[in-house]
């Protein structure tokens, strides 16, 4: 498997796919005028990353705005993740939701995701860069 690296656009954030270091990330804002266009070749990638994992895996997403249609296919991506869990539970998975210090919308659509898959987030709270 190959690293791969989306630089964010105006309209879709920032994504790494790292096999070698078990690391997926994704950062920014998020809507696509097409997200299932934008998600697939992502969800592609995490469907055979969780068929040969690296020993742990460390899942950051860090949103500062995601529409409607980003959030299904990010409810999708992140139930993906969690099947690797349940394929291989002796491989350790962290994930990590960040937000903006006072935004409590994107605290609690974290705590929504991770009540959905009934997997435990770690929630990290920052300060916005000025």
């Amino acid at each position: 498997m190959e690293t791969i690296i989306i630089d964010a656009k105006e309209y879709t954030p920032k994504i790494i796919l790292d096999p070698k270091n078990g690391i997926i990330e994704i950062e920014g804002q998020s809507f696509p005028e097409d997200s299932s266009g934008f998600y697939q070749p992502i969800l592609n990638w995490v469907e055979e990353y969780i068929a040969s994992p690296n020993k742990e895996t460390m899942v950051n997403i860090r949103f500062s705005y995601y529409n409607t249609s980003s959030a299904k296919k990010l409810n999708e991506l992140i139930c993906l993740i969690v099947k690797l869990k349940q394929n291989k539970p002796d491989h350790p998975l962290k994930i990590n939701w960040y937000y903006e210090k006072g935004d409590d919308d994107m605290r609690i659509s974290g705590k929504d995701f991770s009540k959905i898959v009934n997997f435990p987030f770690k929630f990290i709270e920052f300060k916005h860069k000025i």
